[in-house]
Formats: C-alpha cells, sequence, structure tokens
C-alpha cells in the first residue's frame, strides 16, 4: 500500500480523494473496476483463464471454510 500512495502522487488525478486512480492518467477506478483488477489478480497465478473457474474454485473454498467455522463451532459449545 506504501509502495502504491508513493507511486500515486505523481499522477494528475492525485488531488481526487479516490484512494483507486487509472492508469495513463485517467481518473478514480469504480467499484467494477477495482473488483476487475482483484478477479484478474486472482485467475493470473492459479493459470485460470476464465472468470467461471474463479467462480467454480471459489465456491469449493467457501463451502470448506464454512464446514470448518460449523466444526468449531460445534466443538466448542456445551
Amino acid at each position: 500500500m506504501d509502495r502504491y500512495i508513493r507511486v500515486r502522487a505523481p499522477h494528475a488525478q492525485a488531488h481526487r480523494p479516490q484512494l483507486w486512480l487509472g492508469v495513463n492518467n485517467r481518473g478514480p477506478m469504480t467499484a467494477n473496476g477495482t473488483g476487475e483488477a482483484r478477479k484478474g489478480d486472482l485467475m493470473e497465478p492459479n493459470c485460470w483463464s476464465s472468470p467461471q473457474m474463479l467462480r467454480r474454485y471459489g465456491a469449493s473454498a467457501r463451502s470448506a471454510r464454512a464446514r470448518r467455522t460449523y466444526g468449531r463451532i460445534m466443538a466448542s459449545s456445551p
């Protein structure tokens, strides 16, 4: 984050209050734009070629997380 703030400083739109600015001195990124950027960042290291793969593996991870949480809750209840 510190690195981004330093790189952001000379941006033509740096005076704007929004944190995430577009490339090539474009204005602030929208919520959809930042979401798309994050999606790409998740897909690339996993070699996923489509957003459908992200949703599929994300759903699988959600299910596993839910089962672990349920197990912890049940184990700690009297």
